[in-house]
């Protein structure tokens, strides 16, 4: 993994910020409860992905 991959965690990150912003969004509309946890749970993929991503950057960096 080189470091030129950072662009990619920063469209990644782009996509969990954008889910970040569309929590509210969903909550507040009469969307249902269930597109909201899946809403939820995607985040959290994105998030998991991101802290896997820089365990990995730094450590194939140093």
């Amino acid at each position: 993994m080189k470091f030129n991959d950072f662009s990619n965690f920063a469209t990644y990150y782009g996509l969990f910020l954008f889910f970040q912003i569309a929590h509210p969004m969903s909550f507040n509309s009469n969307c249902k409860y269930a597109f909201f946890t899946f809403l939820l749970v995607i985040d959290g993929l994105y998030l998991l992905f991101d802290v896997i991503y820089i365990v990995l950057l730094f450590s194939e960096k140093y």
